[in-house]
């Protein structure tokens, strides 16, 4: 008999929820142990069950499904993911670089989520580790709380950092360029890059969400 596959579903639509378990378990050997509808709610199921597969909608209120990923990736590497949404391909990069292992479309058939399971199946079965240490629960219960690991700092470049650093004290992409011995379509590049990592449109609120960021280390003064 071949061992089950245990998965924790995250999705804010019930119904949505619901449908994605009708789809999986009707497949032999796979399990759901938990709904949660935010990325608080998943991590308290991780934490304390033996879970192989996460599969997290991209959309979640608070922090995104990408930042769920990104957690999962660096406190449960042994769990695969999965993310539910209509991803470019550029955006799948990003997801890639968060953790994300699958990408399921919404509109997913039956017969292509059976693939996907089987896929899923391939890489779930590694060494369950839960967290018994009062110290990592601590750690990783902070980093949640923290407002700014909803920011993929760890995806910016030395150079993004630098230039994002200087937007935060309102420079111009023309003063950024000059500054920096770089023209300003490289400035505006490297901000549209960082805007696409935090999933937001407008200047204004790229500078909002690094203004009140502590940064592990200050940005640096010139690009690697």
């Amino acid at each position: 008999m071949s061992a089950t596959v245990r998965v924790v579903i995250v999705h804010h639509q019930p119904l949505v929820a619901a449908g994605i378990e009708a789809l999986l378990t009707h497949l032999p050997g796979w399990q759901i142990v938990a709904y949660a509808t935010d990325v608080a709610s998943a991590l308290t199921a991780l934490r304390y069950r033996a879970i192989n597969v996460l599969i997290s909608e991209q959309e979640l209120p608070g922090l995104s499904g990408l930042t769920l990923c990104g957690i999962v990736r660096r406190h449960f590497p042994h769990i695969s993911t999965a993310l539910i949404g209509n991803l470019t391909p550029r955006q799948q990069l990003v997801a890639l670089a968060h953790g994300v292992g699958r990408f399921i479309a919404p509109a997913i058939t039956r017969q292509e989520l059976h693939q996907l399971a089987m896929q899923l199946r391939r890489h779930a079965f590694q060494e369950h580790t839960m967290l018994h240490s009062t110290d990592h629960r601590h750690q990783l219960t902070s980093e949640v709380c923290h407002a700014s690991f909803a920011l993929p700092v760890n995806l910016l470049s030395r150079r993004e950092r630098e230039i994002i650093g200087l937007v935060v004290h309102g420079h111009t992409n023309k003063q950024i360029a000059d500054m920096l011995a770089i023209s300003p379509y490289t400035v505006k590049q490297h901000i549209s890059s960082v805007m696409l990592k935090c999933h937001v449109h407008k200047r204004r609120a790229l500078a909002a969400l690094f203004r009140d960021m502590t940064w592990d280390e200050a940005p640096p003064s010139s690009s690697v």
